[in-house]
């Protein structure tokens, strides 16, 4: 019962007064992609020690994993999506490589020819 009303007055809440439905404190969202950023730069390191192009096989990771639709998949493809998946924020709009290569709407084979190998096949 007390959840109940509880609830309720949760949802009235949030349908008189205009809520953002996610909050994310400004240093909070910087930190998230410092330590994302200092994770792909250890990446492109193991990529290059797999002598390939790091930089390359590494947006065309997050290129491949953006194009993945939403869904349950394999446990390897969930850890994939989970290191390579970059969601946009609307209330940051700044951009780098890594953000320009989570568009959904470019061809990876053709953005990024010098790195021969698929995330899905036989990147590592």
């Amino acid at each position: 019962l007390y959840r109940y009303k509880y609830k309720k007055y949760n949802q009235n809440y949030q349908r008189n007064y205009k809520t953002q439905k996610q909050y994310v404190h400004p240093i909070f969202h910087e930190i998230h992609r410092r330590t994302r950023r200092e994770l792909y730069s250890k990446i492109e390191n193991l990529f290059v020690a797999l002598s390939r192009d790091g930089k390359a096989c590494l947006l065309k990771a997050i290129c491949e994993v953006s194009q993945v639709e939403e869904g349950k998949g394999t446990l390897m493809e969930e850890i994939f999506k989970a290191i390579f998946r970059i969601k946009p924020h609307e209330d940051y709009p700044d951009e780098d490589d890594y953000d320009k290569a989570a568009n959904k709407n470019h061809n990876c084979t053709e953005m990024y020819p010098t790195c021969q190998h698929s995330l899905w096949t036989n990147m590592f």
